[in-house]
């Protein structure tokens, strides 16, 4: 362990809680998961939607495109998506 460390490495689940974490529930489709993803930082780096929304604006994007719910279901937001 490093000498400056402030011991959050070795929280655990409480530690992540407070932050969100985004997680896939089964393997995701390359391409979708790509878009998704691109869709979803640009949204935060605009700074005007909280990672939930973002999430959400993302997934809506590719329901619009119909595809199924596959491709773009499986990515959820655990812990603080404000």
């Amino acid at each position: 362990m490093e000498a400056d460390s402030n011991g959050e490495e070795i929280a655990g689940p409480a530690y992540l809680f407070k932050r969100a974490v985004m997680a896939s529930l089964w393997n995701a489709h390359d391409k979708s998961t790509k878009e998704i993803m691109v869709e979803f930082y640009q949204h935060l780096k605009d700074g005007k939607m909280s990672k939930a929304e973002a999430l959400q604006q993302a997934k809506l994007t590719q329901i619009k495109k119909s595809l199924h719910h596959f491709y773009w279901s499986p990515f959820i937001l655990i812990g603080d998506g404000s």
